[in-house]
Parts: structure tokens; C-alpha cells; sequence
């Protein structure tokens, strides 16, 4: 899951998302939740999909002011104070919201790499994707769907590296007749 935060009410639309990932490396978009009504809002929001999907991370935009101010939510607010084992800052690369967009949201899109929800929450992305510009003015759904890659990598333990290696080096392509790691 996550968040793109927002914190008065009629100014940035906030939005919360929650995305599934298959073994291949496609994303299903499972709920998105957006709306223009302030902090109230997305913290109701994250709080009720939690209470639903029971994701494994949640991601919040750590950019700005709004890292200390959701750390300051954690502690205070009971909604949040729930989840935050699990929330975690999206570090903010040293590309811009477009690029991160494009490359996170729009190019997978292209490639049918992410599958939208059917529902009405799917239908709102698309809208949001038509009217993007990308000159990184619109905040949102796609911001809160270019954030999911960060929060859905694992890397690998030690343990599991080595296991992997093992099992890769003793396997035979059989067409080639190689090893499959070199």
C-alpha cells in the first residue's frame, strides 16, 4: 500500500493505494482510494483498506515536510499508530515526480506490465493518466502508484542468495547444454 498524503481540505487530492505483485513482475491495482478532502481523509482511507487487504508494507512520500509530519501522526494518531510497523518513508530519488512517473506508471502501463482495477477506482487512474502532462502538477493516484516499486522490493537474505546460486550453478539449459549461472 501507498500513500500520497495530503493535508488541507480542497487543496492536493490524496490518494492511497493498494497494489498486488505477481512472481512475473506484474502489478494488479487492487483498491485506489483518492478525494481532495484533506488528512481526515486518506488517514479514514488507509486505516479502513488496512483493516481489509492487510498489506505487507505501506509506503508513505517522505518529501519535504511530510516525512516528520506523518512520523508526528504515527505517535499521535490512533489510526496510524496501528499501522506503523509497517509504514515506511518512500525515499525520494534524485529524479523528478515526471520521470518517476513515467517510468513507474506510464511505460508499465503501455506494456500491460500493470493491470487495472475494473472498478471504479481503475476508471479514476485512467482519467488521471489521460490528463497528466507531465509536467509533475498533477498529484495523486499515479504519484501514489509510481511510489509502489519502492515499497514492494525485497532484497534477498544472505541465506537465500546463496541458496539460489547453488541451485542455479547445478541446472542445464537444455537446449544449450550450459549451465544456467555462469
Amino acid at each position: 500500500m501507498t500513500v500520497d498524503a495530503s493535508w488541507e481540505e480542497g487543496g492536493d487530492n490524496w490518494a492511497v493505494t493498494v497494489e498486488g505483485w505477481d512472481s512475473e513482475g506484474y502489478r494488479f491495482q487492487l483498491e485506489t482510494r483518492s478525494n481532495s478532502d484533506g488528512q481526515e481523509g486518506w488517514l479514514d482511507a488507509a486505516s479502513e483498506m488496512d483493516a481489509f487487504w492487510r498489506p505487507r508494507a505501506i509506503g508513505f512520500d517522505g518529501a519535504a515536510y511530510q516525512n516528520r509530519a506523518i512520523q508526528n501522526l504515527m505517535r499521535y494518531d490512533p489510526r496510524l499508530r496501528r499501522l506503523r510497523p509497517r509504514m515506511t518513508k518512500v525515499p525520494t530519488p534524485q529524479t523528478s515526480k515526471p520521470y518517476r512517473i513515467k517510468q513507474f506508471v506510464a511505460e508499465p502501463l503501455k506494456m500491460f506490465k500493470i493491470l487495472l482495477d475494473p472498478r471504479p477506482s481503475g476508471i479514476a487512474t485512467r482519467d488521471e493518466m489521460r490528463l497528466y502532462k507531465g509536467n509533475g502538477s498533477q498529484d495523486g493516484i499515479v504519484d501514489s502508484m509510481s511510489m509502489a516499486p519502492a515499497v514492494a522490493r525485497r532484497k534477498r537474505s544472505d541465506e537465500e542468495t546463496s541458496k539460489y546460486s547453488h541451485v542455479f550453478a547445478r541446472q542445464i539449459d537444455p537446449v544449450t547444454g550450459c549451465p544456467w549461472a555462469a
